[in-house]
């Protein structure tokens, strides 16, 4: 189980990393990469390493760090980021009001994701948490702590509102030079 988890968080990132090269280009995928996964990959390290509040048990790990794990947060940061690029209304673009929008509604959609698969994981045995948690307190990990703390969709929305933070300096697509790229792959749906 623990290599299927690790080759979808792999496949996965691969198709986010197509897509974001698509539609931003070589700098602007990097960027989005760089900040969402040293922001991930620290946050994720001081929990792990530090503060002890959760291991993990899927396998290849780094310092207690699971590859599918770091993905992971990739993967669904920059997934709910261009979800919310792609909706979130652009407004008067001399304005910003689409960056003022775009970075709490990423955050939430993020967070709103994490509310299920946290639990999911922790049912299946992929982590555990050091204590018990208060959000789906029925679940039960492989240590026998129940539930996933609150600190954690803390985290998440700390981790989307950052790298959404960094990846929006002030600039929307429509403010591109050239104009915005196209947003989805979809002919019917684009903008």
């Amino acid at each position: 189980m623990f290599k299927a988890v690790s080759a979808h968080a792999l496949i996965v990132a691969g198709l986010s990393l197509t897509h974001s090269l698509r539609v931003r280009g070589l700098r602007r995928t990097l960027l989005f990469a760089a900040l969402a996964n040293a922001i991930a990959v620290l946050g994720e390290l001081l929990a792990v390493n530090i503060l002890k509040l959760l291991r993990h048990h899927v396998r290849p790990q780094v310092g207690g760090l699971p590859l599918a794990v770091a993905l992971g947060w990739y993967n669904v940061a920059y997934g709910t980021f261009a979800m919310m690029e792609s909706i979130t209304p652009a407004a008067d673009p001399h304005k910003h009001r689409r960056s003022q929008a775009l970075i709490p509604a990423a955050a939430l959609a993020a967070t709103r994701l994490d509310l299920s698969l946290d639990p999911f994981g922790l049912d299946l045995g992929l982590w555990e948490w050091s204590g018990d948690g208060r959000y789906a307190s029925e679940i039960k990990g492989p240590n026998r702590k129940h539930g996933v703390p609150l600190l954690n969709f803390a985290g998440w929305i700390a981790l989307t509102s950052s790298v959404t933070l960094g990846r929006t300096p002030g600039m929307t697509a429509a403010q591109r030079p050239g104009g915005p790229r196209r947003s989805c792959c979809f002919p019917t749906t684009c903008r």
